[in-house]
């Protein structure tokens, strides 16, 4: 008795002091087992599950505006003022003008209650299933294959991109540009988006902060490999070391042949046809096919009392020598021509083949080129039914028709983007069934990370 009197006694201290601060007003002021309302907001998540009208407006919880997102055009800021709503999700409909609950959230799927009256409450509410109260565990984490099927596959309450399993993932990745400069191949980013970031891409493995230096790059065999060796950054005739080396056969090799058969090209001192020889000592210039350039070329040799001491044949051999020697090997110069921008090779080894290489853009066989295939619309997911399986079809079609449509030297499932569409088209069942992109024999992926230099 002496507690209970105590207890009343404390509250009547407490009522009274409210009221006469103001704190309370005779009209929101309402006791009832202990518990004294009007004192607070109802829009936090514990006041908005506590089962008490904590503001005095006969309204308890969700029942009460308080606790929910009323304004469905302004849902996003919503919570940052009614923190509750989180607790209380829904929306209100627009032809209505009735909030109506929703259950879809970890607090609307774990309290017993059917909250959107469909019939089923909590986890047996497919709209719970997606949430971290109803998952169901299947991996420990999410990987590539899983990161576009709309499911928290690892159940850490994240699904797909907004997973950080799946940030490195090629469905995640969204393009930034090439990844074959000094600057792109070491911040960290897959910027081309082939599944490979930095030096464990092989567009970056000729770029001097991939390269491992192997030795110095001045002789014939290093000169010819393919490969960086001194990792200056630049690679075989366009390293200095070798394109001005005074050895003569590095010299013929990175040598690029023009004619040496007219006056001028045969007076210039340069060894013009890379065949070892220049002007006088050059049995070409004999040939010249002008008589009055000829004669004065034959004038200027004797005048100066130089005596051709080889063939044309000689020169032949050399020509056919380097020739061999340079067969598989990219040139110093690349011309960008219908031939080197069609024939599926990277010609000058920076790691772009044909249309997919800027150097190409002017070549006509560049100019009419597709997609394989077109990015997809950025609201994809809330298109029609019609307008999706549409998209979708011609993704199949581009996919499937062995075209190389971008002419990029990759055809149909060994093109990049038709792979990736090929994961994400695994999930798809009933009318979309048809649009399906079987890709599961094309394993090997257009750039795959090796532990050697690209020759």
């Amino acid at each position: 008795m002496n507690k209970l009197f105590a207890r009343c006694f404390v509250l009547s201290v407490i009522l009274s002091t409210l009221t006469t601060v103001g704190c309370l007003s005779s009209e929101t002021k309402k006791i009832d087992d202990n518990h004294i309302y009007g004192l607070n907001d109802e829009n936090t998540i514990m006041l908005c599950t506590d089962g008490l009208d904590n503001d005095g407006d006969t309204l308890i919880d969700c029942a009460d505006p308080g606790c929910r997102c009323e304004d469905s055009s302004n849902a996003e800021a919503c919570p940052s003022s009614h923190p509750g709503a989180t607790v209380c999700p829904g929306a209100v409909d627009p032809d209505s003008g009735i909030w109506e609950p929703a259950e879809n959230t970890v607090f609307a799927c774990s309290d017993g209650k059917d909250n959107d009256g469909n019939g089923y409450a909590d986890c047996k509410d497919n709209n719970c299933k997606k949430t971290s109260a109803c998952c169901v565990k299947t991996v420990d984490k999410e990987s590539d294959d899983l990161c576009d099927d709309g499911i928290d596959n690892d159940c850490n309450g994240y699904t797909d991109c907004s997973d950080n399993n799946c940030k490195k993932s090629a469905l995640c990745c969204t393009p930034s540009g090439a990844e074959n400069t000094p600057e792109a191949c070491s911040d960290g980013i897959d910027n081309d988006c082939n599944g490979y970031a930095d030096c464990n891409d092989n567009n970056c493995k000729k770029t001097s902060v991939c390269c491992t230096p192997s030795g110095d790059e001045n002789t014939l065999t290093a000169c010819m490999d393919g490969i960086d060796n001194d990792c200056n950054g630049y690679i075989d005739c366009r390293d200095n070391n070798c394109s001005k080396s005074s050895d003569r056969d590095i010299k013929l090799y990175c040598c690029t042949p023009t004619s040496e058969s007219s006056l001028q090209n045969c007076t210039d001192g340069i060894d013009n046809d890379c065949d070892g020889y220049s002007d006088c000592n050059d049995a070409s210039c004999y040939e010249i096919a002008d008589p009055q350039e000829l004669a004065q070329f034959k004038s200027d040799c004797q005048s100066k009392g130089i005596a051709l001491d080889h063939t044309l044949v000689d020169e032949l051999k050399v020509q056919e020598y380097f020739a061999e020697l340079k067969k598989g090997v990219p040139t110093t110069v690349i011309d960008y021509n219908e031939e080197t921008c069609s024939d599926k090779i990277d010609n000058d080894l920076n790691g772009l083949i044909d249309c997919a290489d800027s150097n190409c853009a002017h070549v006509a066989y560049c100019q009419d080129i597709e997609d394989e295939p077109a990015p997809r619309p950025s609201d994809f997911d809330s298109l029609p039914t019609e307008q999706k399986k549409a998209i979708l079809a011609q993704e199949k079609q581009l996919c499937e028709d062995g075209i190389d449509n971008n002419k990029n030297g990759k055809i149909d499932c060994d093109d990049y983007d038709c792979r990736v569409l090929s994961a994400r088209s695994k999930s798809y069942s009933g009318e979309y069934a048809p649009f399906v992109i079987n890709c599961q024999d094309s394993s090997q992926p257009d750039e795959a990370p090796d532990s050697g230099n690209d020759n």
